[in-house]
């Protein structure tokens, strides 16, 4: 992630899953093994289907991604803390593309990389 600031942050995670639509998109994350230059975030929002400003799968009564969050559609809880990545391009406040630590931190720009799995349930890929 570049910061608006013009600094670099990063995230690694051994196990990140995206499961398939009939789940809407269920993501799974384990923070065992995390490595990056900012906070653990991203497993505050495990096990919780894709919002997005049409579909409120978040736990905030609220609807976060629509009201709060300008309908960028991610992976909420009760509020965003690694990732409104989908927000305001631009908007440095709540809203905008940033993540959530001891304050928001507005980013320029986020690359989201993913590797297959090299093995599924016994299966050689």
């Amino acid at each position: 992630m570049g910061t608006s600031e013009g600094g670099k942050e990063w995230a690694h995670y051994k196990v990140f899953t995206v499961h398939e639509a009939a789940t809407a998109y269920r993501m799974n994350v384990d923070a065992f093994g995390y490595q990056g230059s900012i906070n653990e975030l991203f497993s505050y929002h495990d096990n919780f289907k894709i919002s997005t400003f049409d579909r409120d799968n978040d736990a905030n009564a609220e609807h976060c991604c629509d009201k709060s969050l300008n309908g960028g559609g991610w992976w909420y809880n009760s509020f965003y803390r690694l990732g409104n990545v989908n927000g305001v391009y631009g908007k440095r406040e709540k809203g905008g593309i940033g993540y959530r630590d001891s304050k928001n931190v507005p980013i320029k720009n986020v690359t989201v990389k993913i590797r297959p799995m090299k093995r599924t349930c016994g299966h050689v890929y």
